[in-house]
């Protein structure tokens, strides 16, 4: 590849989305520290919320940066900092504290790396999708890796996504550098991307489907270590839940041409209906890989389409903040209706009733969404 800023954006995707990867298995990680599962929804949806007002700082500072790579190694910087105080603690109130300041500082990340990724690539014949694939492949190594190294409690683990952002801080400072386009020009308010009516329901129906998602991060590996007592088994299944997003990411472009956003969306909320229900209804080993596969949609029809859309929908000045505000919704509400909620579900019905319950409430979701999108996309049509 001769494109030296193209490949070093590929090569910090890969290093970020290790510890990325790593930060999967928090639950089997909170677990072995003796939380209960209310308490684990609470550690993996309170810090979210506190953190919401640090979101579109994050995108403001990128925008306004002479170079958004200096925001995105600060970032880094911090949230690997922020790995070693979670390392450190032991108590619920030290985890809630330490897990506060982690999200505070980790919120940047994703929108500030998407941001410089997609602007970047834009004007090469290559895309975004080859440096989201280089992330995904390197979440599966970790992913497989983690319960074939790790002890059964993993308490290793944020060492581990400590250094790979410590790395990926200093490594950040020498991808391209691209502008943020508020540094000389007016400010402007990074929430006033919610004036248009069509953006707010486009996150609205991610946040649904990420919802789900999210008790799934948070409970699905744990669930599985109750059920099978396994390591490995758990290993195989979270690597069976992301090994289709290569081929995606290869052929990304071309079924982008396919559908709407607005139909990917309503794609993801029934396969994810399909899964979860699932989920809920069966133990087989066999018949869990099946259903795993499906979770290729989150990424999909959640993450990839919809940041691809919304940041050819704002003016250049707002696209940092655009990413941010993004991830704000469908990674940060939906911790709090997906991991706080269904964490005090679970321990009134059960971890695999509540994946059954969210699968309902995703049918739900695809139904009530169905006509509202595709009138949206005929007045997309004539924008």
């Amino acid at each position: 590849m001769k494109d030296r800023g193209y490949a070093r954006l590929v090569i910090l995707y890969g290093i970020y989305f290790l510890g990325l990867g790593a930060t999967g298995f928090t639950g089997v990680y909170l677990g072995g520290k003796g939380m209960t599962n209310s308490q684990i929804g609470l550690l993996m949806s309170i810090p979210p919320l506190i953190a919401f007002v640090f979101q579109p700082i994050w995108g403001m500072a990128g925008d306004r940066a002479r170079y958004k790579r200096s925001a995105l190694s600060l970032c880094f910087l911090l949230s690997a900092l922020a790995c070693l105080l979670i390392d450190l603690s032991g108590s619920f109130l030290t985890l809630l504290v330490s897990f506060t300041v982690y999200n505070c500082v980790s919120q940047g990340m994703s929108p500030l790396a998407q941001s410089i990724s997609i602007e970047y690539s834009r004007n090469t014949k290559y895309g975004f999708g080859p440096i989201r694939m280089a992330g995904s492949i390197a979440y599966q190594l970790m992913i497989l890796l983690a319960g074939f190294i790790l002890s059964d409690d993993m308490p290793e683990l944020y060492r581990i996504v400590s250094v790979c952002y410590f790395i990926s801080a200093a490594f950040s400072l020498a991808v391209p550098p691209v502008r943020g386009h508020q540094h000389d020009s007016e400010k402007l308010n990074p929430l006033s991307v919610l004036k248009d009516k069509k953006i707010c329901f486009l996150l609205c129906m991610s946040l649904c489907g990420k919802t789900a998602s999210m008790f799934g991060v948070s409970f699905f590996n744990k669930y599985i270590q109750e059920l099978f007592a396994d390591n490995v088994r758990m290993s195989i299944l979270a690597y069976t839940a992301i090994v289709l997003e290569i081929p995606f990411l290869l052929l990304s472009k071309r079924l982008m041409k396919s559908f709407k956003v607005t139909v990917w969306v309503l794609i993801g909320l029934a396969a994810n209906a399909v899964r979860f229900i699932g989920i809920g209804l069966f133990t087989s080993f066999p018949l869990l890989i099946a259903l795993q596969l499906l979770q290729v949609s989150v990424m999909a029809c959640f993450e990839f389409y919809p940041s691809l859309y919304l940041d050819r929908r704002v003016q250049k000045e707002l696209r940092g903040s655009m990413q941010s505000v993004n991830t704000l919704v469908t990674f940060g509400l939906s911790q709090i209706t997906g991991s706080l909620l269904g964490g005090f579900i679970a321990d009134t019905a059960g971890i695999q009733h509540t994946f059954l319950i969210y699968g309902l409430f995703l049918t739900v979701m695809c139904a009530v969404f169905f006509l509202p999108a595709r009138r949206i996309d005929m007045e997309w049509q004539n924008d």
